[in-house]
């Protein structure tokens, strides 16, 4: 009959309007739950050094935050002040890598 027709019309209708909320709510959803491939991990320019456990001297407490951040853990703060030894070349060439 014309009326099933009209209400079957109405009820493909309807699941269209809810396809096309539901998905992008869902794509927003998901976009603001993944994680940034490349983290940027932004420090305050202030040099107060620190050692950290890996023997690398990094230019803040925020520096080992970051690195942290991009996988590393189980990185500490050892100190306060530069680590003995190439710690303070470790972490100039590690910055001027990541700005290439």
């Amino acid at each position: 009959t014309v009326h099933n027709g009209i209400r079957n019309q109405q009820h493909e209708i309807n699941k269209m309007k809810l396809i096309f909320l539901i998905i992008p709510a869902l794509l927003v959803s998901v976009s603001l739950g993944a994680e940034p491939e490349n983290q940027s991990c932004i420090c305050p320019a202030i040099y107060r050094p620190v050692c950290g456990s890996d023997g690398n001297t990094y230019a803040n407490s925020c520096a080992i935050e970051c690195e942290k951040q991009r996988g590393r853990p189980g990185l500490t703060i050892e100190r306060t002040g530069r680590c003995e030894g190439p710690g303070v070349i470790d972490e100039i060439h590690r910055r001027f890598k990541q700005r290439l």
